[in-house]
């Protein structure tokens, strides 16, 4: 800039300064925050970030995922958490964003997220027990079951208890017969559910949703008859008798079997050898293959063959899903039984003692392949795929099988959104993406069951006889 007049002129030098925008110099951050949902409300602060060159600064709390926060829901250097905002927000990422304003602009900082903690589901301490009859027993009319001894780990503000019967041990296409801890097992109830499994459901209810628990035993019912004696005749005076011929003697006496001839045996399947054909055989009759402790004392399990043709050399086979209580690595004996569905008298045939085979030996290797994903491995037994298969279970009740093909034993697992108690699994060919999650604190459980037929999936038990437990992953 210069001015003149008549005398000259002089310059002048002016010099302007652009006000700078605000720099952080250190982030905000997040106090107070718990760990775990509760109904209880807590008030969380947070503590501005620092500036350079502001003249105000505001903090914004934010939702959103891992890895950047999304959605705004309030404002404020304090923050109430209450049981609604763990419902709505549960299982996502926490944010407090400091906003900053000077002469030259405005600026933001975002904090270190936090994890919102989920509400989980009632925990299971104890599973329900049926007592008032025994599987294999053939139970009286009227007799009351009792469903008890279940315990939560965690309180609940609702239980519910219901009975349902099913041809397997399962809830899934199940039929409800009853509610409340007990159930009468009628005439009608035992001839309409025999030869099914009687199931006590336990639903347990908090805020973070519903968990069922239940346990089953199988009706094994043949009514007793009780046979009425035929009164004596009042005798008339006897005519002197023409001569007439003999009568033919009836055969009145039940056939017995000999002791079963026993030629296979495996944990989930017991074949014996059709006995020969009695003399005395009639229609009416049926054979039931009944299976006993080795003390003669308590039946678990057996088989009823309701059509004999008879074939030389034809062999039965009893399931798995018939076998009852039969574990592995134990002595049981076996017998014939002869029964007339006309006057429902039985006749016995004598024992045969076997064995069954102990259980395969598995492992679990879990091998970590970068900070948040980790590949796990159920190794079964060697030559043993085709009667056995294995799943992967975790400590929450989850479970993800492995092995529909009867062979993958492989898998990646992660937690999901980085919530070291939620869990998500996937087969190894399926992992389209890196997986979001930073820890995994959940114990591995690698469980093997047993397989009567490995081309349909016909189970015989889901019991978890032997396991590997990982309590802490890498």
């Amino acid at each position: 800039m210069r001015g003149s007049n008549a005398n000259g002129s002089t310059p002048r030098v002016l010099t302007v300064i652009q006000p700078t925008k605000p720099v952080a110099t250190t982030s905000p951050v997040i106090n107070g925050f718990p760990t775990v949902a509760s109904t209880s409300s807590v008030t969380v602060s947070c503590t501005p970030g620092a500036f350079s060159g502001a003249t105000s600064v505001t903090q914004e709390w934010w939702i959103g995922d891992y890895f950047a926060p999304s959605t705004r829901i309030t404002t404020g250097n304090s923050l109430v958490v209450s049981s609604s905002l763990f419902s709505q927000y549960g299982g996502k990422y926490l944010y407090c964003i400091s906003s900053a304003t000077g002469e030259g602009g405005s600026a933001s900082s975002t904090s270190r997220s936090v994890v919102v903690p989920i509400f989980q589901k009632p925990e299971v301490q104890t599973f329900p027990t049926i007592n008032g009859f025994r599987e294999w027993q053939s139970p009286a009319i009227n007799t009351v079951a009792s469903c008890s001894g279940w315990a939560w780990k965690s309180s609940v503000t609702q239980e519910l208890v219901e009975w349902y019967a099913n041809t397997s041990n399962t809830l899934s296409g199940a039929t409800k017969v009853g509610t409340g801890t007990s159930l009468t097992l009628s005439e009608n109830f035992l001839n309409t559910h025999k030869s099914k499994y009687i199931i006590c459901a336990v639903s347990g209810t908090n805020i973070g949703g519903t968990q069922v628990m239940y346990a089953g035993l199988y009706l094994y019912y043949y009514p007793l008859v009780t046979t009425t004696p035929t009164p004596n005749p009042t005798p008339n005076p006897t005519p002197n008798p023409s001569p007439s011929p003999s009568p033919t003697q009836v055969q009145t006496s039940m056939p017995t079997l000999g002791a079963p001839v026993i030629k296979l045996v495996r944990t989930t399947q017991v074949v014996v050898m059709q006995p020969a054909k009695p003399s005395n055989w009639s229609s009416n009759y049926e054979i039931i293959i009944e299976i006993y402790s080795s003390d003669e004392r308590t039946r678990v399990g057996g088989e009823t063959i309701r059509s004999v043709d008879y074939s030389p050399g034809a062999l039965w086979e009893v399931p798995g899903n018939n076998l009852g209580d039969i574990s592995p690595g134990k002595t049981y004996k076996v017998r014939f039984a002869v029964r007339d569905t006309t006057s429902e008298k039985y006749t016995y045939g004598p024992f045969t003692s076997f064995s069954t085979p102990a259980l395969p030996k598995i492992t679990l290797t879990i091998t970590k392949i970068n900070a948040s994903l980790w590949e796990v491995e159920c190794k079964p037994p060697a030559g043993e795929s085709s009667h056995y298969r294995w799943t992967l279970q975790f400590s929450n009740g989850a479970a993800d099988e492995m092995n529909t093909k009867f062979g993958e034993s492989k898998g990646h697992l992660w937690a999901v959104d980085g919530s070291p108690d939620s869990v998500q699994f996937s087969r190894v060919s399926s992992v389209s993406q890196p997986p979001k999650s930073r820890a995994l604190k959940l114990p591995v459980y690698c469980v093997l069951s047993f397989t009567s037929d490995p081309a349909q999936g016909i189970y015989s038990t889901s019991s978890p006889f032997q396991s590997q437990t990982i309590t802490q992953l890498p």
